[in-house]
C-alpha cells in the first residue's frame, strides 16, 4: 500500500480518482488513535514528549489535508466513510 501522503498528492494532482483512494482507505490497517489525554498535565506531557504531531499513515494526515485545503469537503466525507466501513 502506498503512503496516505502520496495517495492525497496524487488525489490533489488529478493522478488517481477519489474511488481509488477510497478503496485503499477501506482496505487499509489504520493505526489505533492515541487515546485522548486524562488530565491536562497528561496533555502537557504528550506535547512536550511528542517529536512528530503527526503519525505517518494515519487519520491525522487526512485532517491535515484537508485542514490545508488539499481535500474539499466531498472528498474528506467520502474518504472518512470509506474508513470506517472498513472496520470489522
Amino acid at each position: 500500500m502506498r503512503d496516505v501522503k502520496d495517495l492525497l498528492a496524487l488525489l490533489a494532482n488529478g493522478e488517481t480518482t477519489l474511488g481509488e483512494v477510497a478503496i485503499d482507505f477501506a482496505t487499509r490497517k489504520w493505526p489505533e488513535p492515541v487515546p485522548p489525554a486524562v488530565s491536562y498535565d497528561d496533555l502537557a506531557a504528550r506535547e512536550l514528549n511528542d517529536p512528530e504531531p503527526i503519525k505517518p499513515n494515519s487519520w491525522a494526515e487526512v485532517e491535515a489535508a484537508y485542514t490545508s485545503g488539499q481535500l474539499d469537503d466531498r472528498q474528506y466525507r467520502a474518504l472518512f466513510a470509506a474508513k470506517t466501513s472498513g472496520k470489522t
